[in-house]
Formats: structure tokens, C-alpha cells, sequence
């Protein structure tokens, strides 16, 4: 028997033009004064407009920050938070996607504690009504925020649970105007969330619950939404799906593809939605047997080519070539997010550790991008399994290599072998004849481990 805890949720409003009630929802916070936290691209709909004419017509006391952009910095929720003090306590209304739902949670955080480091927070946040104006993200179900880290180029978290929002406003209507590749990208995300908390090793029967029906929902509706925007039932749906997606990666946690997805991101600039699905085909294939509990929910017996049709059918799949992802950062990659540096909280297993195996260029990729899928349940039990990984998102693999290379992936390193790797190797970038993969081997091409990860679809 699984023992869990599990804290309460906020409160739920859902249901087409909810958003008009926000004045109400505002006074059972018992604050007069709001600070609306949005973005400018928002704000050229008129969504940010109707927000404030609610507001005036209540006569609240607000002002508006729309400066939060796509991956908010650290840099910037400093600018916020700093803005947020000189307006004074208040209600947060958080209106937007979810950059803009954790810059709102960072900036409630910050506000009330305008001295304290990361994680020691003496006084309670501001009170936050969260308003997702995309489906996906799930930002609105939970305490924490992930914040860019530009100098280091890594996202890292931030939270706490006097920041969960008290209220999350789900009002489909102010998703109809998303354009589908916002769509796709968004929903994507939130199917990923499903899937990788059924996949996680802290699920449970709560948050099964909750990511089958997610997963359910988001394959059922999203390729309707995705065909036709103005279809509000299709978006409504989805909008439901993402939000019990957010539930379950709450209670849950994420796995590799979302670790893989933030470095990615934190390297590229690439939308999060499209860096999941980069590399959501590889994860699953490697690990079929860890994602065979969505077969229920997506009613089919083979997860894995469900989940990627889906993905396809709204055209979101990407190599990553084509996300100006190339060896060049590695180097950069191995400086800034080695495992045990500050803002990693937990190490991955020792046998993440080991350099002497000759395909170290491309673990490197994997020791730095599984931290996050380490620390919340990701559901590949070694380093050396994870290599394999991060071979199949270097190169494009064929049935049987993948079965040769999964059953030798599991196999004890000797110094015999890594010596033969070392020669292998070697004659691989000298233009000879890959022994390990059977045809002709260049620098760019050889499928050994040394081949400059991350230049080939996957």
C-alpha cells in the first residue's frame, strides 16, 4: 500500500464568459487594491482591456504590469517584484499564459519578501487569482514558479504554497483566439503532463485519476481545437484536460522529456511546448513499458504511436537541427548545469558520474538535462539506460540497432571495452567504418555514443 499526502487544491471557476465575475472573486480574497500581472501581446487583444473595465466598474483600486515576456528571466521578476512594492499590498491578478501565471506567483513571492534568499521566505505571499489564458502550462494548480536563469542558462524553481492560486479562473472564451500553433504548442504540454505522471514513480491513485482523465481529454479535443479555434466546446475541453494535467504533475512530478524540454529551452529560446515534442518520440520509445498505463486512457494498446500521431496531427514535431540545437553547446552546456552545483537541489545516481565511457560528449547532455526527471520520478533507472536515450535524439535509428543498443546499454563497462570504444571512435572521425552501427562513419554521421549529440531528428 502507496502512503501519499496530499495538500488541498484552490478554488476552481470554470465555464464561458467566467471571466465577467472577477470583481467577485477579487472580494473573497478581502483585498481592495489589485496589481494585474499580464503581457503585451495579451493587452493587444482587448482581453487585458475587459479585465480592467471590470475592475474600474467595481471600483478597485489597480494598475496594470505588462512587461512579463515569453521564459521570464530572474532579471525580470526582480523589475516586477520591485514594481509590485512601490503599489503597495494587494490582490495579484494573474492574466495570461503560463509565463506570465509564474512570473505572478514570483512576483506575490518576492513582494512580501523583498530581503529573503531563494526558499527562505519569512512572510506569506500575496494572494493570487490565476486567469490562464492558454491550455497547457497548468501553472494554475500549483505554488512554484520556473524561472530562466539567463547567466547560467537554466531554469530554476521558485515557490511556495502561499502563492498556489486562491482561485483559478478557467473561462474558455479567452482561449478562442489563439492561433493554432499557440494551440498546438500549448496542448502538447499538457498531454506531456499526463503522460509522464502516469509514467512517474510517484504517482498514485490520486493523480492517476487525474492524468488518465487529462490524457483522455487533451487527445480526444485537442486535434478539434486545433482544426477549428472557435470551436468553444473543443477549447473548453482541453481547457479542463490541462488543468487535471496540472493537478497530477502537482502531485506527481514530471519526467526526462520535461528535463530534456527546460534545457533545450534555456539554451535555444525554443517555445516549451515544441521543445517537448522534440524529444517526446525518443523517451518513449526507450522506455515503452513505462508509459504503458496511457494506453487506458488514450483506449489504445500502443501508447507510444497514439501519443506521436497526436503530436503530428497538429505539426508540432521538430528536429532538432531545425531548433539550433548543435554540439557547440555542449562545452557550455557540461559548465553551467553540472550535477551538484547551487540551484540543483538533488544529485542524480553515481552512476551518472562515470566519464571514462567514450561516449562522454553525449552524456553530458543527458548528467545535466535528467536532474529534473531524477528529483520527480523519471521512470529511466540508470545513467547508462539514459544514454541510449540521448543516442536516439543524436540519430536516426533503425529497429534493430535500437534492440542491440538497449540490451547493450545494460551491459558492465570493462576497460577492454572502453578501450575498443576509444579506437572505434577514433576511426569514426577519421572518415573508417563504424564497427558498432555497420556502414560508413564520418563526424557527423557515425552513430557511436561520440557523435555530436542533438544534430539529427530523432
Amino acid at each position: 500500500m502507496t502512503t501519499f499526502s496530499i495538500e488541498p487544491t484552490g478554488r476552481i471557476e470554470f465555464g464561458a464568459g467566467i471571466l465577467d465575475q472577477l470583481a467577485n472573486f477579487i472580494a473573497s480574497t478581502a483585498q481592495h487594491r489589485v496589481l494585474l500581472v499580464t503581457d503585451q501581446g495579451l493587452r493587444a487583444t482587448g482581453i487585458v482591456d475587459r479585465a480592467l473595465k471590470i475592475l474600474t466598474a467595481a471600483g478597485l483600486e489597480h494598475t496594470c504590469y505588462d512587461a512579463i515576456g515569453p521564459n521570464p528571466s530572474t532579471t525580470a521578476i526582480d523589475t516586477a517584484a520591485a514594481t509590485a512594492r512601490v503599489f503597495g499590498p494587494a490582490a495579484i491578478v494573474a492574466l495570461g499564459g503560463g509565463s506570465v501565471l509564474d512570473a505572478a506567483k514570483a512576483i506575490a513571492l518576492l513582494a512580501a519578501n523583498p530581503s529573503a534568499s531563494t526558499g527562505d521566505w519569512t512572510a506569506p505571499g500575496w494572494p493570487l487569482i490565476a486567469i490562464p489564458t492558454t491550455s497547457g502550462t497548468g501553472a494554475e494548480t500549483n505554488g512554484f514558479a520556473v524561472i530562466e536563469d539567463t547567466h547560467r542558462r537554466r531554469k530554476v524553481y521558485i515557490g511556495h504554497s502561499s502563492v498556489k492560486p486562491r482561485i483559478a479562473v478557467l473561462d474558455p472564451e479567452l482561449t478562442l483566439r489563439l492561433p493554432p500553433h499557440v494551440t498546438a504548442a500549448t496542448g502538447i504540454d499538457a498531454l506531456v503532463h499526463g503522460l509522464e505522471s502516469l509514467a512517474s514513480r510517484n504517482a498514485n491513485a490520486v493523480s492517476i485519476g487525474y492524468a488518465a482523465e487529462a490524457v483522455r481529454l487533451v487527445s480526444r479535443w485537442l486535434p478539434v481545437a486545433y482544426a477549428d479555434g472557435s470551436d468553444l466546446d473543443a477549447r473548453g475541453q482541453v481547457m479542463v484536460g490541462a488543468h487535471l494535467a496540472g493537478q497530477a504533475l502537482t502531485i506527481s512530478g514530471l519526467g526526462l522529456v520535461h528535463g530534456f524540454g527546460h534545457a533545450i529551452t534555456a539554451f535555444t529560446g525554443t517555445a516549451h511546448g515544441v521543445a517537448l515534442a522534440s524529444v517526446l518520440a525518443a523517451v518513449m520509445r526507450f522506455s515503452p513499458e513505462a508509459y504503458e498505463p496511457a494506453g487506458f486512457a488514450l483506449s489504445v494498446d500502443d501508447p507510444v504511436a497514439a501519443a506521436l500521431d497526436i503530436a503530428d496531427g497538429v505539426d508540432i514535431v521538430r528536429p532538432l537541427r531545425d531548433l539550433d540545437v548543435d554540439r557547440g553547446m555542449l562545452p557550455a552546456i557540461d559548465r553551467r548545469h553540472r550535477p551538484g552545483r547551487r540551484g540543483h537541489s538533488q544529485q542524480p545516481p553515481s552512476s551518472f558520474s562515470r566519464r571514462s565511457d567514450s561516449a562522454t560528449r553525449v552524456c553530458v547532455l543527458v548528467k545535466h538535462f535528467c536532474v529534473v526527471g531524477y528529483q520527480n520520478g523519471c521512470p529511466c533507472p540508470t545513467g547508462a539506460r539514459t544514454q541510449g536515450i540521448v543516442r536516439r535524439l543524436a540519430c536516426q535509428r533503425s529497429p534493430a540497432n535500437t534492440a542491440n543498443d538497449r540490451r547493450n546499454s545494460r551491459r558492465p563497462r570493462t576497460r577492454h571495452s572502453q578501450r575498443r570504444d576509444r579506437v572505434r571512435d577514433t576511426a569514426a572521425r577519421r572518415g573508417g567504418r563504424c564497427r558498432r552501427w555497420g556502414q560508413a562513419a564520418s563526424w557527423r554521421t557515425c552513430r557511436s555514443g561520440s557523435t555530436p549529440a542533438l544534430t539529427s531528428s530523432s
